[in-house]
């Protein structure tokens, strides 16, 4: 005679589901309007008609293009020079000969956007600031990049206006790592650095040359300047470039003059 199998196990618990799975779906919307309402904090500026943007939380400030920017030799074209602002040495990337090596120089029109990334600091050469914006999720597109490919300094895009404004992100990992640009760590507002970097100033006097060329200051470590003689009359060298004028014959020995 078949047993029930109530009779064995016993009636079964009725559990009202319908509650449980009301929290869980009332607690995914939650998470999806969370996420659909997160926004991120940009700036954007102008490089002639196109429109850039940098987290605002990697942009330290925004200042006038200096009065006086010193060249460095040997540097890209992209590379203006470096300026002093409030005792750091500020690098400044000509953001427009990044993307086309022809365009004109930074002029004091222009604006630079100090970029405060992992400590280290450059600026960012550009015509005109725009707005801070705040960008949801769904407004941005990434950019990814191959394996061991290189990488460009755009990491992605800001979709605005149903589309018909596009702004791109500008990475400032990829921009501080740029090759031969150099990389000037920011001096840290702690007392104790402040402190220990005055002591390092202090221990670290140095005897050095001064020396200007074309209202340039440059200056060699006394150690490594064998001596310093007037221009004797040069000779040609089959090494003859840009860089090397010709040679000299100083007490019997040719050297390369520069």
């Amino acid at each position: 005679m078949p047993v029930a199998l109530h009779a064995v196990f016993g009636t079964p618990d009725v559990v009202d589901t319908s509650n449980t799975a009301g929290s869980a779906s009332n607690l995914a919307a939650a998470a999806i309007r969370e996420a659909a309402s997160a926004t991120e904090l940009f700036g954007s500026f102008f490089l002639g008609d196109d429109e850039f943007a940098l987290l605002a939380d990697s942009v330290r400030k925004v200042v006038n293009y200096p009065e006086k920017v010193i060249g460095i030799p040997l540097l890209p074209a992209f590379l203006e020079g470096v300026f002093t602002l409030r005792g750091n040495v500020i690098p400044v990337l000509n953001l427009g000969r990044i993307f086309n090596p022809q365009a004109s120089a930074a002029g004091r029109s222009d604006k630079i956007a100090i970029i405060d990334h992992q400590q280290i600091q450059i600026g960012i050469a550009f015509h005109s600031t725009g707005e801070i914006l705040r960008v949801r999720q769904q407004q941005r597109s990434h950019l990814a990049y191959r394996d061991m490919a290189p990488h460009g300094v755009i990491c992605g895009t800001i979709r605005l206006d149903d589309g018909a404004r596009l702004l791109q992100i500008l990475d400032p990992a990829a921009l501080i790592s740029i090759e031969n640009v150099p990389q000037v760590q920011a001096m840290k507002s702690t007392s104790r650095q402040v402190e220990t970097n005055h002591f390092h100033l202090q221990a670290e006097r140095r005897q050095c040359v001064s020396c200007k060329v074309g209202g340039t200051a440059f200056a060699f470590e006394m150690h490594a300047i064998r001596e310093i003689i007037n221009v004797p009359k040069l000779k040609s060298s089959v090494l003859t470039s840009k860089l090397c004028i010709g040679r000299i014959n100083l007490r019997g020995h040719a050297d390369l003059y520069q």
